[in-house]
């Protein structure tokens, strides 16, 4: 007969999902483990040997992980659904005479070691590390991203420029749906009919009961000349903006593999690199620090670049912080695109100017 010592609960985060721990009473030598997903669709089907103890140890994290996809939100939409990001799969172990079937749905990331109330933080809470309150910029990429438990419609209320105030509604998101709300500051003046000093945005139920809380966001007017926009997927599953307006050192650098031959050194391969240096300047809080660390460690960057979201890859980088003082920190980063790395030619002048 098989029982279950530890499981997962009904939903899950896939880096930090626990091990389904079986227990049999030793009867049968053999445990059939299959994994579907949703309910019909098998995508692992193995067989284990009982291990002395009578007990089977099933490592869910890495095989769960493999089927999850969070790709970046349409900037077209007001409402992104990532279908691929949130699976439910069916787990059933048997022996002879005896099974289990086990339902878990998982999110791609990764929130703490369970225990941990994971359906109520999904509830209640964005999936976003932005502070509750930031500078937004006019043509700043921005999302806040949820998994409601329930249908819930999407408010913004905004102090406007002349002082009136507007709320408004920005779409709904779906129950049991992973859903990315596009926040563009010009999308949300589009919105609005005017420009607005700062806006909240907030969701509320069938009821008008407040579901996820409030955050708000400052205009700030343009990007600062030494701005630079990242967009990124953070450790909860919900994608963030991180605006760094530091130094940006840009470096070409190009090695070449060169070869005597009859005399004559030629080039047989090269190297060649578009390497960004970038610059955080000095960080004034706390969550600005904690944002930092976790798109340093996120594992889909992108980078506004000629006017494009375009991924990015991260060299080792030491963060270096002081408690109790103002930190600054620098990273480098590469295009993945290799093609980028070639600098834009410009358009030839259609005629000359004689004076």
């Amino acid at each position: 007969m098989l029982s279950i010592v530890k499981e997962p609960q009904p939903i899950n985060y896939s880096r930090s999902i626990p091990d389904l721990v079986i227990q049999t009473d030793g009867v049968h030598s053999e445990i059939t483990m299959e994994i579907a997903l949703g309910e019909t669709n098998v995508i692992i089907s193995e067989k284990y040997d009982v291990t002395p103890d009578n007990k089977i140890v099933i490592k869910l994290k890495d095989i769960l992980g493999f089927y999850l996809e969070n790709n970046m939100p349409q900037y077209s939409d007001l409402i992104t659904i990532h279908e691929d990001a949130f699976k439910s799969f069916r787990i059933t172990v048997s022996e002879v005479g005896y099974t289990i079937i086990r339902d878990y749905q998982v999110i791609s990331g990764f929130l703490r070691v369970q225990p941990f109330d994971i359906e109520h933080y999904f509830r209640n809470y964005w999936l976003n590390l932005l502070p509750s309150i930031s500078k937004v910029y006019l043509n700043q990429p921005l999302y806040l991203t949820a998994l409601p438990s329930k249908a819930v419609t999407v408010k913004i209320k905004a102090k406007m420029s002349n002082g009136e105030e507007k709320v408004i509604s920005a779409g709904n998101m779906l129950a049991n749906k992973l859903q990315s709300v596009n926040l563009n500051p010009q999308k949300v003046m589009q919105l609005l009919a005017g420009e607005f000093q700062y806006f909240d945005v907030f969701t509320v139920d069938s009821q008008d009961d407040l579901i996820h809380g409030y955050k708000r966001f400052y205009y700030d007017g343009t990007y600062n000349y030494q701005s630079d926009i990242f967009l990124y997927l953070n450790r909860l599953g919900g994608w963030d903006c991180l605006v760094i307006n530091g130094e940006n050192i840009i470096r070409n650098i190009d090695n070449r593999s060169t070869a005597i031959v009859q005399d004559k050194e030629v080039e047989f391969d090269y190297d060649h690199k578009l390497e960004f240096e970038k610059s955080t300047g000095f960080m004034a809080t706390e969550e600005d620090h904690r944002q930092y660390l976790d798109f340093i460690a996120s594992r889909k960057k992108y980078f506004l670049h000629n006017g494009t979201l375009v991924p990015i890859v991260t060299s080792e980088n030491k963060i270096d912080h002081s408690i109790g003082k103002l930190n600054s920190y620098s990273f480098v980063f590469r295009l993945a695109n290799i093609d980028g790395y070639f600098p834009e030619i410009g358009l030839a002048p259609y005629h000359l100017n004689i004076t």
